[in-house]
């Protein structure tokens, strides 16, 4: 191997380690805290509704700011906003883990997201840049391993934690590696990158929050308080003309934060349509599946855990399966079958009842996660492969904007599904499961029926 190539590939494992610790740091945060939500509630003397809005406010701010910190990183450069976005979310660890109340620990948490956002809006940019094409699969599918695995551990860890000590230190869990990768990351993370520079686009920052915040609270809030609801309706009503007023000022700026024209792709188009639908319909199961297993199982927390992880389990095998096979069969095909067998999985689910055998529900929770790992790492790699290297800030972006609305979306969708089924009195538990998994299978065949129209496309070409 010439010296120049052992060099290069010494870089490029440095970036996708780098990538990948921050895959593995996002993903256990927003799983650890999910398992803190009731201690924290019970410590500061509040409804779990309300400690509710710490994971709430946390989503908000990471779609809000993804997409101006990616637009950061093709004018900045995408390793010195990633490092910089590892050093925020370490000192907002940092900040939580010293909250003596919920408004402080709220605030701790828009620092942490916005570090988060940081990370996430650029770590698929230095990856794609750093690996040849024929290697961006495999590359982004270890992403989605790491990524997993952090899903995975986020509940074991964080739920060890809260039996010995208290919640703060599922913070510190975050602290520590956290600094620890940014040292690395300082090290690893530099030499000068190629970019377009220019400024950020700051009135359209301030319309893509006005139209983006206020959907998301919308998403947030209305399943609680109904979606008639005045202020979920004033939401939905601001956001509308923000939106409006977003696009206006998008296709006038010298400069945009959101250049529109890449739409114009339509391939790109499709891609974060089905990603958005992948999120969206995988969020429906996320939502109700707990529930039903501890209420329609009688299972405790810790059963009803494991039966969850096979998931991520699944997940992080099949991820990095993806990303290869993408590689050398092409993303069209590959990102098809995943969402077909994620629809096939979901469906199957809609099935499953109190009298089912639990190896079905490993059977079926399996077939779903292997649609997804099959889904993601090349539906990633081909929305980046159709931006232009000075765009790879936006595509991650948008990439990452794909999932976190697809989310919102979907947690919204689901509990509406869930009452429509259960009925007014909120009876019938397999009813209201089964008109979830049957909407989130059809949202999910909407997303591959997409992946059709690409794949056939891209056929013609």
């Amino acid at each position: 191997m010439e010296p120049g190539e052992k060099g290069r590939r010494k870089t490029r494992r440095s970036v996708l380690a780098a990538a990948a610790a921050f895959s593995f740091l996002a993903s256990f945060d927003t799983s650890a805290v999910s398992i803190a939500l009731p201690r924290i509630a019970s410590s500061f003397g509040v409804s779990g509704e309300s400690a509710a809005w710490i994971a709430g406010v946390f989503l908000i701010t990471l779609s809000v700011l993804t997409l101006p910190l990616g637009r950061l990183g093709d004018i900045l450069g995408q390793k010195k906003v990633f490092r910089l976005g590892l050093l925020i979310f370490s000192v907002g660890s940092f900040l939580c883990s010293l909250a003596e109340s919920l408004p402080a620990l709220a605030l701790a948490r828009v620092v942490q997201a916005a570090g988060e956002a940081a990370g996430l809006a650029n770590s698929q940019g230095i990856v794609t840049r750093e690996f040849p094409p024929e290697e961006s699969g495999e590359a982004l599918g270890r992403l989605g391993t790491f990524s997993a695995v952090g899903s995975l551990a986020g509940p074991a860890l964080g739920g060890m934690l809260l039996t010995f000590a208290n919640w703060k230190w599922v913070f510190w869990a975050d602290l520590i590696p956290g600094a620890a990768v940014y040292f690395i990351c300082f090290r690893t993370l530099h030499g000068k990158v190629p970019v377009r520079g220019g400024k950020l686009d700051f009135p359209g920052t301030a319309g893509f929050a006005l139209w983006a915040g206020p959907l998301l609270f919308a998403l947030e809030y209305g399943p609680a308080a109904g979606f008639k609801s005045p202020v979920v309706l004033s939401c939905f009503g601001v956001s509308c003309i923000a939106g409006i007023l977003f696009v206006t000022r998008e296709k006038k700026a010298a400069q945009p934060l959101l250049n529109l024209a890449v739409f114009r792709n339509r391939k790109l188009s499709l891609s974060v349509f089905c990603a958005f639908t992948s999120f969206a319909s995988l969020a429906c199961s996320s939502l109700v599946l707990p529930f039903y297993l501890q209420n329609g199982f009688a299972m405790s927390p810790g059963e009803a855990g494991a039966y969850l992880s096979v998931n991520p389990l699944v997940l992080a095998v099949s991820a990095s399966a993806g990303g290869r096979i993408s590689d050398r069969f092409g993303p069209e095909p590959v990102t098809l079958a995943g969402l077909l067998l994620t629809g096939t999985g979901l469906f199957l689910m809609s099935s499953f009842r109190e009298a089912s055998p639990l190896w079905l529900l490993v059977l079926f929770l399996s077939v779903m996660a292997l649609g997804n790992g099959l889904f993601q790492p090349p539906n990633n790699a081909l929305v980046m492969s159709l931006v232009t290297p000075e765009k790879y800030g936006l595509g991650g972006s948008v990439n990452a904007l794909s999932r976190n609305f697809g989310m919102a979306a979907g947690t919204a969708l689901a509990t509406l599904f869930f009452r429509s089924g259960a009925g007014p009195a909120g009876s019938g538990l397999y009813s209201g499961v089964r008109t979830v998994y049957l909407s989130a299978g059809a949202v999910c065949l909407a997303g591959a029926a997409a992946a059709l129209i690409r794949f056939l496309w891209h056929r013609k070409t």
